[in-house]
Order: C-alpha cells, then structure tokens, then sequence
C-alpha cells in the first residue's frame, strides 16, 4: 500500500507541475491585461517626430509621475512557436520577472516553445508600431497613471487608461488543479490509515509504541513527499516551465503536509475491539470524499464555464473566415486630428472631416457595424450600408425577399419574423433605429419582418477589432445617400472605425494631403490581415484550453474512481446483497450518482454566485459546463463501478478481503 501511495504521489505531482507549464504558455499569450492599458497614436507617417523624440517623451513623463509601463510585441510563427518582445522601463521589467515573465525560451509538452525577450525601453524599435501601452500598479497607483496620460495627451492622443483583465483565471486554475491533487493524497492517507487498523492492532499488542508508529509515520510522508516535490520540478523542467507560480504551489503543500500530519495522528484513536476484529469505519472517508468532490465540482465547473466561453468565441470566429476572405482587398481606414494640432482642428473639424471621408468613398464602402448591447439590451443588431445590403441579399434570400420593394433615401428595420409586436426586442428595434437615425432627417423608419434563418458578421472597434457572427439579428438598414447636411449625432464614429474600404492608395494618399492628415493620426489595416492575426491567437488559446480542461477532468475523475473504490470497500456487503437480489446497475450505484447529482447542483448553483461575485463568465455557458461535467461524471461512474464489481463481487461473496 505504502509503494501504492508513493506511485499515487509521482503521477499526481506529474500531472500537476506539467499543468503550472501548459498554464504559463496560455499566461504568456495575455499576461499584459491584467495591467492598466492606454491606446496612444505615435505613428506619424511624415516623421517630424522622430523616435528618439517619442521615447524621450514616455520616459521623462514617466519620470516624472513615478509611472513604470512596457510594451508588448508578439508574433505567432507557427502553432507551435511564438516570440514575445517586451519593451519596458527597469520598474516594470522587474515587476514583470516577479510574475514570471522572465527572459528565454520556454518549453511545453503540448505547445512547443515560447521565446520572450525583455528590453529598457529606450532601446525599442520601431515605436510607432505600438499603440497600447500597459502600465505597472493597482488601483493606488492609477492616479498617478493618469496624470501620465494627461500630459502626452495632446500630444499623442488616445484614451484614458483602463483595466481590461485580471489573474482571477490563472489562480482559479491553480487553485483548482493542486486542491484536487493534495485532496486526492489527504484521501489516500485517510484511506492507508484505516487499512492497516489491523495491522496496527497487532503490532500494539506485541509491544510497539503507539506514539512511536505516529511519528515514525508522518515522519516518513512527510520527508518522502518532500523529496519527490523538490525533485520531480527539476527533471521536468526541461520539458516545460513547471515552477510557475511555484510560490502559491509551495504555500499548498506545506498545508497539505501539515494536514496529512494530522490525519496521521488518528492512529492515536483506538478502538480495540472493532479494530482488532478487522473491521473498518469508511464512513468518515466517504463523507471528507464527498465533500471534496463537491468543493472540485464548484471549482472544475467555474473554469470549465469559462473555457466554454472562450472556446465558443473561436469557433465563431473561424466560421467567419469565408467572409474575409471574400474581402481581402478591403481595408480598415482610422483618420483623426490630434487633441493639441498645430492646424488648429476642433472636435466639429473631426467630424466633417470623417464625414467627408465616407461620402467620397460611400460607393467603396461596406458597413457591418455591431450596435449589439445598447441601451442595456443583448440582442443582436447590426447596421448595413446600400453596398453591405446587397452582398446580404445575394447570401441570405429571406432578406432579398423581405426588401424587394425598398425605396432609396429609406431607413428599414428588419427584424426577424418570430420576434413579435409586443415583446421588447421589436420596442428595442424601433428605439435604435431612432437612436441613430434623426427622423428630422431622414423620416419615420420603416420596420420589415424577415422570413428564415439568417447569419451575418458584424464589425465593433474599442480598442482592437471584435468582429462576431451573429444569428437572426435585427438590421439597420441605410439606404440613403449619405450627403454631408445631415447631422448623423455619433453615428460617423461607426463608419470611421468599424468600415471595410475598397479604396486605391492613390486615393488614400490624396485625402490625406487634402485634409493635411499627414502628420494627424492616421491608419490603415488590411481586414483579412487583421482577421487571422485574431485567429492565430484565439485558436491557439483553444487548443491550449482544451488541454488544460482534460488535465481538469482527468483528476476529478480520478476523484470519482476513488470514491467509487472507497463504496465498494466498506459497503462490499451491501453492494453483492444487491447484486444477489436483481438490484439494477441504477439502484446499486443509487448513492453515488444521486451524491453526483447532488453535488453538481451544488457546484453549478455555488459557481454562479462566485461568477457573479468574481466577475467571471456564467449564466449559460457556466450551466452547460456544469451539466457537460455532470453527464461525464455519470457516465463514467457506471462504466467505473461495472468494471469493479465484474472484478470484486465474486471476492466479496468468498468473504476475502479486497
């Protein structure tokens, strides 16, 4: 028992320090958003600001605030090979190594390596590539952070800084995996303890000291645990970066020592005539094994929710891979006056500018703008120009015949036929509609129900593009002829920012020399550019969650495996009375599924107030996982359980011990 326990150890510790290495790959991917963030727009394409000038700048602001921040520069190569360049003041490259992100190249089993390369900033290449800047401090330190702001301001324009993330995720994950792992070894202490009952029985008997045995005990897994824990890492290491967060690690195991101590000294408990008998009391082990699987349940099922979720959004995102494909040769186009210009542009300036911007260029322009989450609502609405509705026409025939009367000089709103009059996504409809379209302006708009299933890609721009595939949505259809008399209220930020272009470099370069753009704020990005640069990351963190959520269910299943072994231990009789007696697969297994059931009510119901509390994904995607988790247990508990009783009843019926 004692070499079974110690093999139980190793695999477990395994499984566990292998986890801390896939772990840091998915961290390395997103580690910057647990960090203040703030857009600046430094690229300047006719260079009267040199680089040297934009460093000099940063630094000495950050000097003067007492404001550490970086820069991150990362590149996909292959599925299995990234680099991660790091540009940053000395305070944060420090802060950064005391997370863990420190210069080298890193290895995983699953995902190849992963290069980070950390340097000061002033040695940065290329600063006008980089637009978000990530800065170093918590919520104390987010005065001084703008204040940083506010000074280069004027000059580089740009947001207000903002935290997008947090480690809430990664130390869930931790939390999770190493609490099954020392949960499952407390379980086979427990369950070693009462095994040998007997055996220590006898050895009382022949004179051995009690307290003797305890200390000898905890003596001998304490100091075998230690060894395997301190040893284990470094042979692991070259195979994937198992120390991280190996603080937080460290801090689970000396509980896990401590506690394992004082499961040991319930050999101190004696009671000489059942213990003598052989006999064993494995109702406080199921009861702690019970408990535990509700605890991993609640945990399993939070970060399960959360993977769904992030899992869900790349599926989607790579069913929109045709679409960009089909316009490669299309563009994003950002143009803006900076704050402090020496031309003397107001906000009113900005707006005519871009306004003139797509009046020009309407004919070469395409609107899939996502308005979804407006006035507090969810439901998908989309906004398409005339040039977008006919491309959504030829795809989608519910919508060519829905239309097929529309007027020019027109706002529609197509909603699909099964949301009714009365219910508030049709008020909702209507309300956007006026929202963005001045009836004033443009009249009364027009509401048209479509017949049949639809499904468009829509386009939003905060800080990155987000582009999402959206099921039956509402449309906002615009089929004027934008002219520049009409007061469109904020309704040009969508056409500035979430349009696709079809326009030619000469054009471009003529608008920008006609508006004297030239050293404004100024950007263009290729839209199949942009779209698999988001699918390169998306997928990869798909493929390293899917690996990290059956490491999960690996352990939790082992869980099962054990508790099923622990019913069947101490409820032998029990179990082959029922079999002897016609009792179904169900019925003699009623207590554990009906605990698993239990327990994963529990956990989904305790997940989705720690969701709401953590700010974590939930509502459905947290039940699926929940249910999802459920119907493997289920399933895996019957398979588990017929297996041991073709193996044990037999044993059981001659009265050997098993």
């Amino acid at each position: 028992m004692k070499r079974i326990k110690i093999l139980i150890f190793i695999v477990l510790l395994s499984v566990g320090f292998l986890f801390n290495g896939e772990l840091y790959m998915l961290y390395l991917d997103n580690f910057q958003e647990s960090c203040y963030q703030a857009n600046f727009y430094t690229d300047i394409p006719t260079k009267k600001v040199s680089d040297d000038q934009i460093i000099q700048d940063f630094v000495q602001t950050g000097e003067k605030h007492d404001v550490d921040f970086f820069v991150v520069d990362q590149n996909i190569h292959s599925a299995y090979e990234t680099e991660t360049t790091i540009y940053g003041t000395k305070g944060a490259l420090q802060h950064l190594a005391s997370m863990g992100i420190k210069e080298g190249k890193h290895q995983s089993l699953f995902f190849g390596e992963a290069g980070v390369h950390c340097e000061a900033f002033k040695d940065v290449r290329d600063v006008t590539k980089f637009d978000t800047y990530y800065f170093v401090g918590d919520e104390s330190k987010y005065g001084d952070i703008r204040s940083f702001k506010a000074d280069l301001v004027d000059q580089y324009s740009g947001g207000f800084p903002k935290l997008e993330g947090s480690e809430r995720e990664t130390w869930l994950n931790l939390l999770s995996v190493w609490g099954l792992i020392f949960g499952l070894m407390l379980m086979v202490t427990l369950y070693s303890i009462l095994y040998y009952k007997k055996e220590t029985m006898v050895r009382i008997i022949l004179g051995e000291s009690l307290i003797r045995m305890f200390v000898r005990n905890a003596f001998a897994d304490t100091a075998c645990f230690s060894l395997l824990f301190l040893l284990l890492p470094q042979f692991l290491q070259p195979f994937s970066n198992v120390k991280f967060r190996i603080s937080f690690v460290i801090l689970l195991f000396v509980t896990f020592l401590a506690i394992n101590v004082l499961l040991n000294a319930l050999i101190l408990r004696i009671d000489y005539k059942k213990d003598i008998a052989g006999g064993h009391d494995g109702r406080g082990l199921l009861r702690a094994s019970y408990l535990l699987k509700i605890v991993t349940t609640v945990l399993v099922t939070l970060i399960l929710a959360g993977n769904v979720v992030i899992i869900r959004d790349a599926y989607n995102l790579y069913r929109q891979k045709d679409f960009f494909e089909a316009h490669k040769d299309y563009s994003y186009y950002h143009t803006e006056y900076k704050l402090d210009n020496h031309l003397g542009k107001s906000d009113d300036d900005n707006t005519a500018m871009n306004h003139q911007f797509y009046q020009r260029f309407q004919n070469k322009a395409l609107i899939y703008a996502d308005l979804t989450g407006n006035l507090g609502e969810t439901y998908p609405v989309i906004l398409n120009n005339r040039k977008a509705i006919k491309e959504v026409k030829r795809q989608c025939q519910p919508i060519e015949q829905a239309i097929s009367s529309a007027t020019e000089d027109q706002i529609y709103v197509l909603i699909p036929s099964f949301i009714s009059k009365k219910s508030q996504e049709y008020e909702y409809a209507k309300e956007m509609a006026g929202l963005y379209f001045d009836q004033n302006e443009y009249g009364e708009a027009k509401i048209i129900t479509y017949n049949g299933d639809i499904t468009l890609t829509a386009i939003h721009r905060y800080n990155e593009y987000e582009t999402v595939q959206y099921e039956n949505p509402i449309i906002l259809f615009n089929n004027t002829i934008f002219r520049m008399n009409k007061d469109l209220t904020g309704y040009h930020w969508y056409y500035t920012f979430d349009t696709m272009y079809d326009i030619s470099t000469q054009e471009w370069e003529s608008f920008i020399r006609e508006f004297q753009l030239e050293d404004q704020i100024i950007s263009k990005s290729n839209v199949l550019d942009v779209y698999n640069h988001s699918w390169d990351m998306a997928s990869r963190n798909m493929r390293m969650l899917l690996v990290l959520s059956i490491i999960l269910l690996f352990l939790e299943m082992a869980l099962i495996m054990f508790i099923i072994r622990l019913e069947y231990q101490f409820n032998a009789v029990e179990m082959a009375l029922k079999k002897i007696h016609g009792y179904t697969l169900l019925n003699r297994n009623r207590r554990i599924l009906k605990t698993t059931v239990f327990s994963s009510l529990v956990g989904i119901l305790t997940a989705l107030i720690l969701s709401n509390i953590l700010k974590m994904p939930g509502g459905v995607p947290l039940v699926l996982a929940g249910l999802l988790l459920l119907f493997l247990e289920l399933a895996y508990i019957l398979w588990r359980a017929k297996k041991i009783e073709k193996r044990t009843i037999s044993s059981i019926l001659k009265g050997e011990r098993i």
